[in-house]
């Protein structure tokens, strides 16, 4: 695919039904998560199309998930380039954020009452920032010997 990522909601929506019946009947607290080259087979070779994409896609299952009342979270994760902290994210993003980053962003799905998810977001430092209408902004990074890995996470408000 050259240039632009073209939405393709029909083919995200059919994604999603099939992800979330797998857990309609359940109460349980659980959370999945799928990179989005594996929503979109496609995106795999196209890293310049990662962000674009995994906002598209972020907003394809939110708005399904909010039509049908669904009482499941969506979380987008991305891991950002070791460029960045959390004091000079730029306030307007495009896949630049990504440059040196090899694993593409990723979708959550998960019941809103998900304790791990909970922890872990309190874990996480809340930002000032809002990348996609409507949503949270969490930054998070951990420290190993050699490198420090850094992600954000977007959820809804």
């Amino acid at each position: 695919m050259v240039g632009k990522y073209k939405n393709n909601r029909k083919n995200n929506i059919s994604f999603i039904k099939q992800w979330v019946k797998r857990y309609s009947s359940s109460s349980q607290d659980f959370y999945d998560d799928y990179h989005i080259d594996e929503i979109d087979d496609s995106l795999s070779k196209n890293k310049e199309l990662w962000w674009d994409a995994s906002v598209h896609i972020y907003n394809d299952f939110t708005s399904y998930i909010e039509e049908l009342n669904f009482e499941l979270g969506v979380m987008l994760c991305i891991s950002i380039s070791n460029f960045y902290t959390k004091t000079n994210l730029p306030l307007k993003w495009d896949n630049s954020i990504l440059e040196g980053v090899n694993t593409p962003p990723s979708l959550y799905i998960y019941n809103k009452n998900n304790a791990d998810i909970i922890l872990w977001l309190k874990q996480c430092i809340l930002l000032e920032r809002e990348y996609i209408k409507g949503t949270k902004v969490y930054y998070y990074e951990i420290k190993d010997v050699d490198d420090c890995y850094k992600t954000i996470f977007i959820t809804q408000k």
